[in-house]
């Protein structure tokens, strides 16, 4: 089975080639479509992260040595990428627009969560290579935020999802799950392993390398996927949807 070490060699590299496609890799055709090179960033933006939180983790070694600082770097970038690469995926489905209020509020937990991580371990006074029992109570109080977090964002994400669907079914006069089926299916995944984040990001072995496995090849597809919808004609057949609805 793959080591943690070899997982985190892989997940760095991957990442790195994700936001590196999403920066450069978009042909031209995709410009007229602003919704989709704002949104590519965002996510641009998540996968870089993820992407430094495997090179940390790697290079600090934390969780093969067993110790709670490896969650704390899960949480510390895990929680913004998700929070862009959650946000980028609403923000198609609506066409470019989030509410302002909905940005203070995910991203306001978002904050918090890193303020709280951080905080503690500047205040606790425990070496950052040993174990700290306070560090690991706000660890559990922060995986809960998490979860707090992708769930707000998905009951926005699943409601644009469906308006959007009726829409462009109604539009078209019959079902057109191919045209951004793509998008339930990454919400609804980053929904489901939202909610093993407060259990399996403290596990070791086995069960957290199927985890991050999983997480992984969530973030991938929801990424490869949005890459895919920016520059095909389906982007074009959902606006026009959308504007023939007005």
């Amino acid at each position: 089975m793959i080591t943690i070490g070899e997982m985190q060699i892989s997940g760095m590299l991957t990442m790195l080639m994700l936001s590196v496609m999403l920066m450069f890799c978009v042909p031209h055709r995709s410009k007229p479509y602003g919704s989709f090179t704002r949104a590519r960033w965002m996510m641009a933006i998540g996968t870089g992260l993820i992407g430094a939180q495997f090179l940390l983790q790697h290079s600090l070694g934390f969780r093969q040595l067993g110790i709670t600082q490896a969650v704390l770097l899960n949480l510390l970038f895990f929680t913004p990428a998700s929070l862009m690469c959650s946000m980028a995926i609403l923000y198609l489905q609506r066409q470019g627009y989030i509410a302002r209020k909905e940005w203070w509020i995910a991203g306001g937990i978002c904050a918090l969560t890193i303020v709280l991580l951080l905080a503690t371990v500047l205040l606790d006074g425990v070496p950052i290579e040993e174990e700290s029992t306070k560090l690991r109570t706000m660890e559990y109080v922060c995986a809960m935020l998490y979860v707090l977090m992708q769930g707000y964002i998905f009951r926005h994400q699943f409601d644009a999802y469906l308006r959007l669907k009726q829409v462009v079914d109604k539009y078209y006069d019959r079902k057109r799950h191919d045209l951004f089926g793509w998008m339930g299916w990454s919400m609804r995944t980053m929904a489901i392993l939202a909610l093993f984040v407060p259990v399996v990001v403290f596990m070791e072995g086995k069960l957290f390398v199927l985890f991050s496995i999983a997480y992984f090849f969530g973030i991938t597809y929801s990424t490869i996927s949005l890459y895919s919808y920016g520059i095909s004609e389906n982007q074009k057949k959902v606006e026009e949807a959308v504007k023939g609805r007005i």
